[in-house]
């Protein structure tokens, strides 16, 4: 390595770079912190809190790293890898403008820094600027076709399924994984686009290629779970929600999920507990007093039922659905007919081009006047509308 003016790197840069190259943080910033105290020259200065506020970056310590990167500017405004190097701590932060900023300042200073191009199209991702990112990251893979390509088809993969261009998607994290089969983000990202293009399989094939990549990937058990509800394999639904209580215990959605599938699977216990837990999480999930009504009603604690359907639809007041539901405990539970009309007749309301609201009032009508139609014959007349 050399230093500006072409004459030879002293050994403090080079056994700098060394440390940083093999990612040995806790050498980098004492001894960063020793030769800073020691130089006098601005832009030698500048050149190790440079080197510092990587060594941050890869402690995770963003804060620093921003400290330190700026007193790198500061000292010498003109090199373009400083503001690229606090961009990625910004956009580490959450600060995708600041982020933004400093990296077209970076390409300002230097056009063809792929790098650059790489960060900020990944912080347009994070503000929902799809289009400004494929653009961005379609120049990075341009600039940096082996060092930055797997990263590049990744996040522009990523914005296509932003932009709802599935197809578009799955052709750049396909070549993203071609890149580097390790990349559980980008396998987690073509399992959401399979998800919307319907092909569940491929789905549940992508995050279970996570999962063994990265075991303590959350999400990807999150949404495998939900996929498992959906197709009716609770008892790997089940799995999936209790690895994610293992490894994240206040994540509410898998206390819904694991206690839906435990509802389906008929333990009504479980699923009260599990909804319960999710409800003291987040109090104001309708979502889980619904389906623990659910769980009261089948478990024949049709008081409870109620109440939990009650506080749903104060949560929620245009949800069709609890209104059914509602209806239906009042109805064939407890015989009180003229509630369950009242929620029909508002389902209706609500959504009156929904033929299940009519069927549920027909029903509740013939119940009220002594005719015999029990919850099959409804779920009969909701089938046979289903298939037509």
């Amino acid at each position: 390595m050399t230093q500006q003016g072409g004459s030879e790197s002293p050994e403090w840069v080079q056994e700098l770079n060394d440390f940083l190259s093999q990612e040995k943080w806790d050498e980098v910033i004492p001894r960063a912190s020793q030769i800073v105290a020691a130089r006098k020259a601005a832009e030698e200065k500048a050149y190790v809190y440079g080197i510092r506020g990587l060594a941050y970056i890869g402690k995770s310590e963003y804060d620093l790293a921003v400290a330190d990167l700026t007193r790198a500017i500061d000292l010498s405004p003109d090199f373009a890898g400083v503001y690229v190097s606090r961009g990625k701590a910004y956009g580490e932060k959450g600060e995708y403008d600041l982020a933004i900023a400093d990296l077209t300042r970076a390409i300002e200073l230097e056009p063809d820094h792929g790098a650059a191009y790489g960060n900020r199209g990944h912080a347009y991702n994070r503000k929902g600027k799809y289009d400004l990112a494929i653009a961005d990251l379609t120049q990075a893979i341009k600039m940096c076709p082996d060092f930055y390509a797997h990263l590049g088809y990744g996040n522009r993969g990523y914005a296509y399924n932003g932009k709802g261009e599935y197809d578009l998607a799955i052709a750049d994290l396909t070549r993203a994984i071609k890149l580097n089969p390790r990349y559980a983000e980008a396998y987690y990202n073509r399992a959401h686009a399979y998800i919307e293009k319907g092909e569940r399989d491929n789905a549940v094939a992508d995050l279970t290629r996570v999962v063994e990549t990265s075991p303590r990937f959350t999400e990807a058990y999150l949404c495998r779970g939900a996929i498992y509800n959906g197709s009716g394999d609770y008892t790997s639904a089940i799995a999936d929600f209790t690895r994610v209580i293992e490894l994240a215990s206040a994540r509410v959605e898998a206390y819904f999920g694991r206690g839906s599938a435990h509802n389906h699977k008929g333990e009504y216990g479980l699923a009260i507990a599990d909804l319960t837990r999710g409800i003291e999480l987040k109090p104001d999930y309708a979502e889980a007093y619904f389906h623990r009504g659910d769980a009261y009603n089948n478990a024949g604690d049709y008081d409870n039922a109620i109440a939990d359907l009650n506080k749903a639809v104060e949560l929620t007041p245009n949800d069709v659905r609890i209104y059914h539901a509602r209806a239906l405990v009042y109805s064939l539970r407890m015989g009180e007919h003229g509630l369950a009309l009242a929620d029909a007749n508002r389902a209706i309301e609500l959504n009156p081009d929904l033929a299940e609201g009519y069927q549920l009032r027909y029903f509740i009508n013939a119940r009220k006047e002594g005719r015999v139609l029990t919850e099959a014959d409804f779920n009969k007349v909701k089938e046979r509308r289903d298939s037509e």
